[in-house]
């Protein structure tokens, strides 16, 4: 909730700052001075905080599949802490395969899903939820991929091009991709 807040408060800022919500030279997610680094690193935390939640109190009996499902869910976090890993320091690969991982685990969720429901409407529904939430999970990430690729996104230049930079973390020169 404090995060949220605090999200909003940035927001604001950058629109008191620059008299809109969007930097002159930088797009940023969702057309806003929130860049794609740093709200890739918020959804992981998000990821991570709700997978864990999931894993305490499951929404759905689960059955014989239930151990699969804590399984799955340990899995997703431990791909939100190297998708973490990989944001803060710019390595394409790691964020790829994190994508690519997140894509994995979407099918696997409507598969397990699709063996215990009892109706088709439940798997519809079970599709188009996962479809909306992992295209929402993905999109700073292959926004963030896209900006590295193209050069707008680099360890030198991601403390100062982009607005409240100055919040993020600084990467260490030893943990920067060659």
């Amino acid at each position: 909730m404090m995060r949220c807040a605090f999200t909003v408060i940035l927001f604001l800022t950058c629109l008191l700052q620059y008299g809109s919500l969007s930097h002159d030279q930088y797009l940023g997610c969702c057309s806003c001075c929130c860049d794609y680094r740093r709200a890739t690193i918020y959804l992981s935390g998000l990821g991570i905080v709700g997978a864990t939640g999931l894993i305490i109190n499951p929404i759905f009996d689960y059955g014989q599949l239930y151990w699969a499902y804590i399984g799955m869910m340990a899995v997703y976090i431990l791909v939100m802490m190297v998708q973490i890993y990989g944001a803060i320091t710019f390595h394409i690969q790691i964020l790829c395969a994190c994508g690519a991982s997140q894509i994995f685990l979407m099918a696997l969720r409507i598969w397990v899903f699709y063996a215990i429901a009892e109706s088709t409407t439940y798997v519809a529904l079970n599709w188009i939820a996962n479809l909306s939430v992992t295209a929402f999970w993905l999109y700073p990430l292959v926004g963030m991929i896209l900006e590295i690729k193209n050069g707008i996104m680099s360890p030198e230049n991601s403390l100062t091009a982009f607005c409240c930079a100055d919040l993020l973390p600084r990467v260490p020169s030893m943990f920067r991709s060659t």
